[in-house]
């Protein structure tokens, strides 16, 4: 099998080499699948169905034309296992609200391992991010036509594409916020935000008008979608990414670890376990906070088990409900992945922090960054604080954080290559090497025809 390099931040990654085709088609589909699991086209089982299908038959024909590579990052292989153990004790014990509940972390803990583990060593991370871009840009370009020029219904479906009301566009001649085909502004702003921030990386890298054009069109939309997490995680990942970039390693982590203390600070501020501080009650969090607190109170009223790891997979809406005093969000499920996250205790919460942030730091410290996958996972681990994004779901936010926090490991990872074998029924694995020793190599601008889609 054939190994092709590919420029990632300043290291060099290998690839297998599968064809330019192939990648395109895999990418897109878990794209458009993702984007389907939310949406106004059609119900959401269709798309959640359409995700785990395409992943299913991504690594089954991996497997069967023995091209099939898991590359094991030893932080995000651990975090996801103990997550997992904890799913399972609170099923095999019947600790779930109800039958899809119980099922639901079978399917989607599959398809986070395939993007976490499987596509980054499979398609350059540069082709994944090139489409994204491309993509956000297709689902703007849809979004806009509804705002400026009208609303209209997709024959097929015989849905009409409309915009959100809640809220609107300042300064642009838009009765509401864009959505585009997504179900709520929120997914539309996290593609759109991880598009924008991929236009640029490529604008910065090759100086081109398409790359340009794509850049400014990802903007106005997320701009025009008006959601608060979109601006969140492309503010900060847009901020972070010329500092890893451009500046020593040391000057990365401490602008990083001054922001991640100085949000954690707030976010206590917030929920009374410090002081509140007069300009930060001002910031509006549409009641997260109110939920906040009720996920702290609901944890702390348990008993010790439970308290240890939580009462199970379980509606948190309702789970907190009584604890939470603000009653235009009473029922409101737990905006906040960290918090979310306390369904399953404090173990539970405590191992999908630590996964995250030694993840993130851990590569901070690397002298030879993936730049881009560093600023866009950091941008996400801020954003679990103030929305429930995380690896494991099959919408479109999910699957963007999932390739993020893959291809921060991608190529300093040991891999293993698992093929068919040739008699019986047992597979075979090959344990592989780092595939390549990134430490020597010097960074070099990737604007070969190589990354080219």
């Amino acid at each position: 099998m054939r190994v092709r390099s590919a420029i990632v931040g300043n290291r060099v990654e290998e690839m297998s080499d599968i064809s330019r085709t192939s990648a395109v088609i895999v990418v897109l589909a878990l794209l458009i699948a993702g984007t389907l699991s939310r949406s106004q086209l059609v119900a959401n089982w269709i798309g959640v169905v359409a995700t785990i299908a395409v992943t299913g038959l991504t690594v089954f024909g991996l497997y069967y034309t023995d091209r099939l590579r898991v590359q094991l990052p030893t932080p995000l292989l651990f975090g996801i296992a103990g997550l997992f153990g904890i799913y399972l004790g609170h099923v095999l014990v019947g600790n779930f609200g109800s039958a899809s509940l119980a099922v639901w972390p079978f399917y989607t803990t599959f398809v986070a391992g395939t993007l976490l583990f499987v596509l980054p060593a499979l398609v350059p991370e540069r082709t994944v991010f090139r489409i994204v871009s491309r993509f956000a840009v297709c689902v703007g370009l849809i979004g806009m036509f509804v705002v400026f020029v009208r609303p209209f219904t997709i024959p097929i479906v015989a849905i009409e594409l409309t915009t959100w009301h809640d809220k609107s566009a300042p300064f642009l001649p838009a009765e509401a916020a864009m959505r585009s085909v997504t179900a709520n502004p929120n997914e539309a702003g996290i593609l759109f935000a991880v598009g924008a921030v991929a236009a640029i990386r490529e604008w910065l890298d090759e100086r081109t008008v398409v790359a340009k054009a794509l850049a400014v069109l990802a903007i106005l939309s997320l701009y025009l979608s008006q959601s608060r997490g979109g601006f969140a995680l492309f503010l900060i990942s847009i901020t972070l990414y010329p500092v890893f970039r451009y500046s020593k390693p040391h000057i990365g982590v401490k602008l990083l670890a001054f922001g991640l203390a100085g949000t954690v600070l707030f976010v206590f501020s917030r929920i009374g376990v410090l002081p509140s501080f007069g300009p930060l009650e001002r910031v509006p969090l549409t009641h997260r906070d109110d939920l906040w607190r009720g996920a702290v109170d609901a944890l702390l009223s348990e008993n010790a088990i439970r308290w240890l790891f939580g009462p199970g997979i379980i509606d948190t809406g309702e789970w907190i409900a009584p604890y939470v005093d603000n009653e235009q969000v009473s029922g409101t499920p737990v905006h906040g992945a960290y918090f979310h996250f306390l369904r399953f205790g404090i173990v539970g919460a405590g191992i999908w922090l630590l996964t995250v942030w030694s993840s993130i730091l851990g590569e901070a410290l690397n002298e030879n960054q993936n730049h881009f996958a560093l600023a866009l996972s950091s941008g996400f681990g801020v954003l679990m604080i103030f929305e429930a994004v995380n690896v494991f779901d099959t919408r479109i936010g999910a699957i963007l954080m999932a390739l993020s926090f893959g291809y921060l490991f991608a190529g300093v990872s040991r891999t293993i290559v698992i093929k068919r074998p040739t008699t019986g029924f047992r597979p075979i694995f090959e344990s592989g090497e780092k595939s390549n020793d990134f430490r020597s190599s010097q960074y070099r601008r990737s604007s070969t025809e190589e990354n080219r889609l």
